[in-house]
């Protein structure tokens, strides 16, 4: 199972040319054995995205978005749990401060699954096993 940051979960039923060589790859793996996974706070980040016009949608409103998006194929959605709320907050402070990038993060560590990401931040962290 692999977990897909918010961006490349929007890319994967919008903007699939968005997604590198090697994410497209992992995902497709995924998808057909282990599963993909979305962090709970996804939903959240793209509903707000979506809200605030800053993500565009073709003939479909937010909550129609989100629906599909957690019937794709191989999808789970990964609650934040006590353990990945402790575990965000423990991350280090050099670590990207974003509060979902964090529960995203830590959602990752505690399910132990590589991150599909393009966030340079997340990328370099060695906190991370990422796909990009």
């Amino acid at each position: 199972m692999i977990l897909l940051d918010t961006h490349a979960a929007f890319w994967l039923n919008n903007a699939p040319e968005k997604l590198s060589r090697d994410a497209t790859r992992a995902i497709r793996k995924a998808a057909s054995s282990t599963g993909i996974a979305l962090s709970s706070i996804s939903l959240w980040e793209l509903a707000i995205l979506v809200v605030a016009g800053r993500l565009r949608l073709r003939k479909v409103t937010a909550r129609g978005f989100l629906e599909a998006l957690v019937q794709t194929p191989g999808m789970a959605v990964l609650d934040i749990t006590p353990e990945v709320a402790v575990g965000a907050s423990e991350l280090p402070h050099d670590f990207p401060r974003d509060p979902a990038d964090r529960i995203i993060a830590a959602t990752a560590r505690v399910h132990n699954l590589p991150l599909v990401t393009k966030d340079q931040g997340l990328l370099e962290s060695p906190l991370l096993r990422t796909i990009w």
